[in-house]
């Protein structure tokens, strides 16, 4: 199902009537492999702090491992990336990276994923509050 929406950039420009975000909805069932996993690290232990985090895996070592610093799109975009990652952490609303929490967690991926909005936050140095 798609529905137009008004995007945050669309509003920024003062363009929200005449720009439409196409969105799709679509209900996954249950083709989720990943289940709830153990942090060795609390969020107030990172620096910055996420507001909340939490990990999944899907048990297969064969599959590379990401660490996912996101805001409310990784809740629909998280779900599809789940299935192809061994191991996902979420640091939701991180912005800045904490190398200590890298080193320890060993990802092989890191992504950084931020709605346009947050764009003209002050940028964060990593490793600092």
């Amino acid at each position: 199902m798609f529905k137009p929406e008004k995007g945050d950039l669309a509003a920024m420009l003062g363009l929200a009537d005449d720009w439409k975000d196409p969105h799709c909805y679509l209900n996954f069932g249950k083709m989720f492999r990943s289940m709830p996993a153990k942090l060795a690290w609390k969020p107030e232990q990172l620096k910055p702090a996420p507001y909340v985090m939490w990990a999944k895996e899907t048990g297969v070592k064969s599959l590379p491992r990401v660490y996912l610093c996101c805001d409310s799109y990784c809740w629909a975009m998280g779900k599809l990336l789940e299935e192809h990652f061994q191991r996902t952490v979420y640091a939701f609303y991180q912005w800045g990276l904490d190398y200590r929490f890298i080193a320890d967690e060993k990802p092989d991926l890191v992504l950084e994923e931020m709605q346009e909005r947050f764009l003209d936050l002050p940028v964060p140095v990593d490793g600092e509050e």
